[in-house]
C-alpha cells in the first residue's frame, strides 16, 4: 500500500501495487483477448460487481489494455467507492484533489479520504492527516492530523512513519521532540524508503538533530540514489562538485547531475545549466536551462540566464536546440506531482519553524 501524499518524490512506486499486479496477471497477450477481457469486466462492473469496477478504474487510470481515460477511471472508482471500498474511496479523493477526471474539489477530496480512513485504511489515514495538518479542504487542525498520522504510522505504513518523524521534528500537531522524530525517520529509512534515506542524508549533511557527518550523508544519499530517487542523485552531484565528504571530482558531479536531470529533477537541471554556462558550453547550458524552465517552481534568475544564453547562439543553433528541447519534453514531461509536498505547505503550530534545515532543499543554485 502506498499513499498518494508523501514526502517529495518522483512517484516511482505505483500505489495499490497488488491491485495493479492482479490486473496485469489476468491480462491476455493478444489485442482481441484483451478487448474481450475488458468487455467481460465492463459487463460485470455494470452489474455491480466491485472487483471488476476496481479493475476497470485502474485499467483506465494506468492505460492497461485501454487508452488512459481519467473520466472513465473516476467514474468506475465512484461506483466502487459508493459500495464502501476504501481503496476506491482513496483513489477518488485523489482524483478530486488534483481534478483528474472530475472537477477539482478539495472538500470532496477530504470527504472521501475521511470515509476510507474511518474504514481503517492506512493510506487514507495518511492522506487525511496531510489535509488536516495543511488546512486543505478542511479547517486546519494539526493536532487531528498528527493523530491520524500516528495511526497510519503504527499500522506500518512507511510514508506515514516518515511523515510522523517530520511532525515530531517540527512540532506539528504535537510537542516538538527531535529524538522521537529521528526514531520514526530512521524506521522508514531502514525499510529502504528513499525519501527517508534522502532526509537522513540531509540531516547528516546539515548537522540537524544529528552530528554533522558528511560520510554518513554520502551513505544515505547513495542508498536513496540506488533506489532511484532523483533529488538524492542531485545531492551526490553537489557533494562531488564541492568536495564535501568525498574527493572533489567535477566529472563525477556532472554524471550525478545528468542522472537526476534525466528524471526531470529541476534542481539538477539548474545545476547543469550553471556548470555548462561556467564552462562556456552555451548550447548545452541553454538546452538544460530551457528544459528546467518548464518546471513551475523555477526561479526568475534562471529565465535571465537562459535569455542571456539564447542571445549568444546563432539562429541555426537556436532552431536546432528548440527542436531538441521539444523532443526531450515529450519524452520527459513535467507533470503534476502525484503527491503533496507537504513539508513546504503545512501551517506549523506556534514554535515550529518550516524554514529550519530539516526541510528538503529545493531551491535552485541560481
Amino acid at each position: 500500500m502506498h499513499s498518494r501524499f508523501a514526502c517529495p518524490s518522483y512517484s516511482f512506486c505505483i500505489r495499490h501495487l497488488a491491485i495493479i499486479l492482479l490486473v496485469l496477471a489476468g491480462w491476455q497477450s493478444s489485442n482481441a483477448q484483451a478487448s474481450g477481457e475488458i468487455e467481460h469486466w465492463r459487463k460485470r462492473a455494470e452489474a455491480g460487481y466491485l472487483p471488476e469496477q476496481m479493475k476497470l478504474a485502474h485499467a483506465f487510470q494506468f492505460g492497461i489494455g485501454v487508452p488512459r481515460n481519467a473520466s472513465e477511471a473516476a467514474y468506475w472508482a465512484l461506483k466502487a467507492a459508493n459500495q464502501g471500498d476504501p481503496v476506491a474511496q482513496t483513489d477518488l479523493g485523489f482524483a478530486y484533489f488534483n481534478g483528474t477526471g472530475v472537477q477539482a474539489d478539495r472538500r470532496q477530496a477530504f470527504k472521501w479520504f475521511q470515509r476510507a480512513a474511518l474504514a481503517n485504511y492506512p493510506p487514507a489515514e495518511n492522506d487525511l492527516a496531510v489535509l488536516l495538518a495543511s488546512g486543505i479542504g478542511v479547517q486546519h487542525d494539526a493536532a487531528a492530523g498528527a493523530r491520524w498520522m500516528r495511526k497510519a504510522a503504527d499500522s506500518g505504513l512507511i510514508e506515514a512513519q516518515l511523515h510522523l518523524g517530520i511532525f515530531y521534528l517540527l512540532g506539528i500537531g504535537l510537542d516538538r521532540d527531535e529524538k522521537q522524530g529521528l526514531t520514526w525517520i530512521q524506521k522508514a529509512a531502514k525499510r529502504h524508503y528513499p525519501q527517508a534515506e534522502f532526509l537522513m542524508g540531509q540531516l547528516h549533511e546539515q548537522g540537524t538533530v544529528v552530528t554533522c557527518d558528511l560520510g554518513k550523508a554520502f551513505h544515505w544519499y547513495s542508498r536513496a540514489a540506488d533506489h532511484g530517487f532523483a533529488p538524492a542523485k542531485n545531492a551526490l552531484g553537489s557533494l562531488y562538485e564541492r568536495g564535501n565528504g568525498v574527493v572533489q571530482d567535477k566529472s563525477t558531479a556532472l554524471h550525478w547531475y545528468q542522472l537526476a536531470a534525466e528524471q526531470a529533477d529541476p534542481v539538477a537541471l539548474s545545476n547543469l545549466t550553471r556548470a555548462y554556462a561556467l564552462d562556456g558550453i552555451a548550447d548545452r547550458a541553454y538546452f538544460r536551462g530551457s528544459v528546467a524552465m518548464h518546471d513551475p517552481s523555477h526561479p526568475q534568475a534562471l529565465e535571465d540566464v537562459v535569455g542571456n544564453l539564447r542571445g549568444h547562439l546563432s539562429d541555426a543553433d537556436r532552431s536546432r536546440l528548440d527542436a531538441e528541447i521539444a523532443d526531450w519534453l515529450q519524452m520527459h514531461p513535467f507533470r503534476p506531482s502525484d503527491e503533496i509536498d507537504f513539508i513546504f505547505t503545512l501551517h506549523p503550530q506556534s514554535g515550529a519553524d518550516l524554514s529550519s534545515p530539516v526541510t528538503v532543499a529545493k531551491g535552485s543554485v541560481f
